[in-house]
């Protein structure tokens, strides 16, 4: 077994069903098969990710849910002055992942219950966003094709926006149109879902994500972290803050808003990620579900990343595979007809973000994974 590796026989998950029968000697035949090969693709993965730690990036937390178990590994340290190890009760800024985890399946379970139509318009639910931009649906802004403008510009000194500015700004912002539906990877979409979900709930976007996703699964999912009673992954100095972030989103705008917003500020573990990732295994008979899973344009569904889009980290992945990436080094892929779920949590930007390894180590994590037979 790879360093740091570890098995779970746990599933306290309130979505995974038990199963409960007599072992008998074929049955502890076939599962001590199985556990045999999952040690060794944790050695290969070990030893994919110690090429990258931490010469490359300063630590990395793994999980995967394969041939029915799931495995962690875990090597490099939280930060680059400490030598705290990474674990797998590290906390990580989970970046864009908060998209998937948080803002989409709270965005679905509305729909269902029939608080909004994907195919309503902002106005209808936040009045004072009049013009162009109040006439964007939530389905526009899942899959990125509202046309709005990647992020919220750039942000230099503590007091160049307050919270109110920053609302000003946006509210003012004009799409682009165009005959058919081009994606624009925006940030600025999806903290307007976070809005439309607290306009509809009126509560914030933490406390609903914890109501609605983290208390009913079972998984942690955190808005703060404190770094000197958690293992937590340090990411970038921020020039804004003057420090080292720990703890705390490194998106600014989150940090401004003083809250997670819908594009980014959660903060998770390697279960969190994982065990999010096997719900959605289970959830995929049920049609809305299914349906962010068809392409809107090509590589992109509702919210997810599909096979073929220029941010997942390979190629030539099954047809059926979707996920996404997170700045912060955080990422997630699901391969439903291989009932596989990859997670690889690493704090890429500690301490400068511009750190052009982790799309090798992705393609090299991902691929060795998709490969192993």
């Amino acid at each position: 077994m790879g360093s740091g590796g570890s098995r779970s026989d746990d599933y306290p998950y309130s979505f995974i069903t038990k199963f409960h029968w007599r072992w008998n000697s074929r049955d502890m035949g076939f599962r001590r098969e199985r556990i045999r090969r999952m040690k060794r693709l944790d050695d290969c993965l070990t030893q994919v990710v110690k090429k990258f730690v931490p010469r490359y990036i300063c630590g990395a937390v793994w999980g995967v849910f394969y041939a029915d178990e799931c495995w962690y590994g875990a090597c490099g340290t939280t930060s680059r002055d400490s030598q705290l190890p990474m674990n797998r009760k590290t906390w990580f800024d989970l970046a864009s992942l908060t998209k998937v985890i948080g803002t989409l399946p709270v965005i679905l379970m509305a729909t269902k219950r029939k608080l909004l139509s994907l195919d309503d318009t902002l106005s209808k639910f936040i009045p004072h966003l009049s013009g162009e931009i109040g006439s964007v649906t939530p389905r526009q802004l899942l899959s990125h094709t509202a046309g709005l403008p990647a992020d919220f510009g750039p942000i230099e000194r503590e007091d160049f926006l307050d919270a109110n500015q920053l609302w000003d700004r946006i509210s003012h912002l004009s799409p682009v149109r165009s005959s058919s539906p081009i994606a624009i990877y925006s940030d600025v979409g999806y903290f307007l879902l976070g809005i439309l979900i607290e306009t509809i709930a009126k509560d914030s976007f933490g406390h609903i994500v914890q109501h609605e996703i983290s208390e009913p699964l079972g998984i942690p999912l955190l808005e703060h972290v404190d770094p000197f009673q958690e293992s937590v992954a340090a990411t970038r100095y921020c020039p804004v803050r003057q420090r080292i972030v720990r703890g705390e989103p490194q998106n600014l705008v989150s940090w401004i808003w003083k809250r997670a917003c819908g594009h980014a500020g959660l903060f998770g573990t390697v279960d969190s990620v994982l065990n999010y990732g096997r719900w959605w295994l289970t959830r995929l008979n049920d049609p809305l579900f299914a349906e962010t899973i068809h392409p809107v344009v090509p590589g992109r569904g509702l919210g997810w990343m599909l096979a073929g889009c220029d941010q997942l980290p390979l190629v030539e992945w099954p047809v059926d595979t979707f996920g996404h990436t997170g700045f912060t080094g955080t990422s997630l892929i699901i391969m439903p007809k291989k009932r596989i779920v990859g997670v690889l949590l690493t704090n890429r930007t500690h301490p400068f973000p511009n750190n052009p390894w982790i799309r090798q180590l992705r393609i090299a994590f991902y691929q060795t994974l998709l490969d192993y037979p």
